[in-house]
């Protein structure tokens, strides 16, 4: 009852006013409440080594006033009516990206991250497109948070909202019934032992592989969702299908999947950092000795150097064979090393064979799942 009263107070204001009061709001907790200030500066310091105190402070301070302003924005979006969401929120690229694969029997996994008023701009999509949505989060038992979730749903009533533990099948069976779009997030700190360490924003960051995952199980299409808001406090929304990794290897095309959008959320938050959550700890969870790390330069073990693989009598013939050719592009797509000569490598850990093997292929494959195996080993 008190969300809908706030509700319709707040869908009473002009955006002008919803920006100056968050802002207001914003600089009161910066300057004198500094509840997880702290935080903040030490992760914006870290993610922009090359800015100032002074211009970090400044983003920070921001980030807050953009923070209070989606809290009144969100409240707000309960009781708006449909034309001032249409007015209020502008999206690109969704015939492409969602409505096509899905006329076509598809679901979509679509990824983003926590920049942007998303909680309102996620539900809105489902609303304003009629999308039947899914998203994957742990419910909160009481409090705000959950009446604000009820009073989400309430509001679009084709959102639905699966606990993580045994989402899996509910998520394929939706995709499968409905076409229905997931929209996941992947820029939350995960405890080690569960995904894999990608690079962002400058540290290695722990990185879920779930939705890669899903994607394979499914068929679904992927893309990736921008949302940001303007000076004018409109949001924008930009929706860019991704074409997955092809690798014959699920793991690693998993993992491939992770630093595409991990490289995507990236940039996304270097062209609006005031827009991201930079109060959680995203990089809570820390890489140990042996670790997979899949990075743009190829894929390691942390500590330990790259994944390698000694081709060796790489002689012309050989390596325009189709097998060696073949071979070559899967351990090179998946991030290994590769290197004509054995020396200083240990055969225990790094693939060491002849170009003109026979069965040159079958060893590679074999050899990214020893690797891959060892990470899901770690999961486990």
């Amino acid at each position: 009852m008190v969300i809908r009263l706030l509700a319709r107070f707040f869908a009473s204001w002009e955006t002008s006013s919803i920006l100056r009061v968050g802002g207001f709001l914003g600089a009161i907790w910066f300057h004198l409440i500094r509840v997880r200030r702290g935080v903040a500066e030490h992760a914006v310091a870290r993610a922009f080594p090359e800015k100032s105190p002074a211009e970090v402070r400044a983003i920070v301070k921001r980030n807050f006033q953009h923070l209070m302003t989606s809290l009144l924005e969100s409240l707000a979006y309960v009781a708006y009516p449909e034309a001032r969401l249409r007015s209020l929120i502008k999206i690109e690229g969704v015939e492409a990206a969602v409505s096509e694969p899905r006329a076509k029997g598809r679901g979509i996994v679509a990824i983003s991250a926590h920049i942007g008023n998303f909680e309102m701009c996620t539900d809105a999509c489902g609303l304003l497109y009629d999308f039947p949505m899914i998203i994957v989060a742990r419910l909160p038992k009481g409090g705000f948070a959950r009446a604000m979730l009820d009073a989400f749903r309430m509001r679009n009533s084709r959102m639905e909202v699966f606990e993580p533990k045994g989402s899996g099948p509910k998520v394929l069976e939706c995709f499968r019934t409905k076409q229905s779009v997931l929209a996941f997030v992947i820029d939350q700190n995960l405890r080690r032992g569960r995904g894999v360490f990608v690079p962002f924003l400058g540290e290695l960051a722990n990185t879920t592989t779930g939705f890669a995952s899903l994607l394979r199980k499914s068929g679904a299409a992927f893309c990736v969702v921008q949302m940001y808001r303007e000076n004018d406090g409109t949001h924008r929304l930009r929706v860019t299908p991704v074409p997955p990794s092809d690798h014959p290897n699920m793991r690693v095309g998993m993992l491939n999947d992770t630093l595409t959008m991990s490289n995507h959320i990236q940039s996304f938050v270097r062209e609006h950092p005031e827009q991201w959550f930079w109060v959680h700890r995203r990089w809570k969870a820390r890489p140990e000795t042996g670790d997979l790390v899949r990075t743009d330069a190829g894929l390691e073990r942390f500590g330990q150097g790259r994944v390698t693989a000694a081709l060796i009598n790489a002689t012309p013939a050989a390596l325009l064979s189709p097998q060696t050719t073949e071979a070559i592009r899967r351990l090179r797509d998946a991030g290994v090393a590769i290197v004509h000569d054995a020396q200083g490598l240990d055969a225990s850990s790094a693939l060491i064979a002849d170009s003109s093997a026979p069965d040159l292929l079958e060893q590679a494959d074999r050899f990214l799942e020893k690797v891959v195996s060892l990470q899901e080993a770690v999961e486990r």
